[in-house]
């Protein structure tokens, strides 16, 4: 299973998930122009229902282009659970990261 995504239909990729979905967790996502826009929750990874991928080998890469709105904050992580995760997030000037565990 190919793990990119070209964003370029009205759904995710089987490749993806929620962890710990509540039941309109996909409410939170929408498509255009070959781009995924993810309406933030909570304050932190541990409380944000992160839409996850399983790396299926021990070593990997990935690219991630954010456009960040005003007040926003995005970002990437390696997530385990939410008790076990690494990762830094960003509000379009300074950086934050992220480790628990």
């Amino acid at each position: 299973m190919a793990l990119s995504d070209s964003f370029d239909g009205k759904r995710l990729g089987q490749q993806w998930s929620f962890f710990n979905p509540a039941q309109d967790e996909y409410r939170r996502l929408s498509f255009g122009n070959g781009a995924m826009t993810v309406q933030g929750k909570g304050s932190t990874p541990r409380d944000s229902s992160p839409l996850t991928v399983i790396a299926g080998d021990k070593a990997y890469q990935f690219e991630v282009e954010m456009e960040i709105e005003p007040g926003a904050i995005g970002g990437a992580l390696l997530f385990y659970n939410d008790r076990l995760y690494v990762g830094v997030g960003s509000n379009g000037e300074k950086f934050v990261m992220h480790r628990y565990g």
